[in-house]
């Protein structure tokens, strides 16, 4: 009997060093996180900090970017929505190597009562944020493009918003 239990003592604990193994290297990749500033000149210069709406271009800055280990997060169902961004890495040919859907740093809600009591929403839109993004840590990597979704009526458009290169 101490016997059998010694055994599976001794297989369970092999399985969970296999499985911590397993683990330890899923999460072994290299990532490379980024820490964008994006702002808009004009209207940051006359003191309108929250316009109402969505400036066209962005200056976008990289702020900072280290190294870290892990893993990208699986995206099981990306979906596009106008209150979200699309952030595309390339490399130095123009080669898409990466894609990542954000939820749109800018956007502010507000909420509104008329003075019926009916609420409205209101969106404004930041004119400076900062805001980091996780990317593999591929040496490839030039250059970083943000995108907004717009919707037609029957499909999503991506319309640039800024880019700024990565090294």
């Amino acid at each position: 009997m101490k016997k059998n239990r010694f055994v599976l003592t001794a297989l369970a604990i092999g399985f969970i060093g296999i499985g911590g193994l397993f683990v330890s290297g899923q999460q072994a990749g290299s990532l490379r996180e980024i820490q964008i500033h994006m702002s808009v000149g004009a209207i940051g210069q006359e003191g309108l900090k929250f316009p109402a709406a969505r400036p066209d271009y962005y200056q976008v800055t990289i702020m900072r970017q280290r190294s870290t280990r892990g893993t990208l997060p699986r995206e099981r169902h990306p979906e596009l929505s106008e209150d979200h961004l699309v952030v595309m890495a390339v490399d130095g040919r123009g080669d898409e190597i990466f894609r990542t859907i954000v939820p749109d740093p800018r956007l502010l809600r507000a909420e509104t009562a008329d003075p019926s009591g009916q609420l409205t929403n209101v969106l404004f839109y930041r004119v400076n944020i900062d805001f980091w993004i996780t990317l593999p840590n591929d040496p490839d990597l030039e250059k970083v493009m943000i995108f907004q979704p717009q919707w037609t009526g029957t499909a999503f458009n991506l319309v640039p918003v800024g880019e700024a290169r990565l090294r």
